[in-house]
């Protein structure tokens, strides 16, 4: 009777494990796939001779990440997005950086 209790305790525990593995993943999955939506619509703004910047944080909000930097270079647009999931995740911080342009 105390090993069943002791594997499912287990058991319980390696499936907690694995959801707060794969939340991490999707939510870094989204952050990088914000950051680069907002690299790009960064570098066609700069293209189009509006604010790189500005066209980046839309995005980014838009993508449910912040947008903690902008870098424009001639050519070119480097963004770093930060989401903070919630969940078990709560309190963590997950950045990604993205570039698009053709310099």
């Amino acid at each position: 009777m105390v090993v069943v209790i002791a594997l499912t305790a287990v058991l319980a525990l390696v499936a907690v494990l694995g959801i707060g593995v794969a939340g991490l993943f999707s939510a870094h999955r989204r952050v990088a796939a914000a950051a680069d939506l907002a690299a790009l619509a960064g570098a066609v703004a700069q293209q189009r001779g509006e604010e790189p910047c500005a066209a980046a944080a839309r995005i980014a909000t838009a993508n449910g990440a912040d947008l903690i930097a902008c870098l424009v270079r001639i050519g070119s647009v480097e963004v770093t997005a930060r989401l903070e999931p919630g969940g078990f995740l709560q309190g963590a911080e997950l950045l990604a950086r993205a570039r698009a342009g053709t310099g």
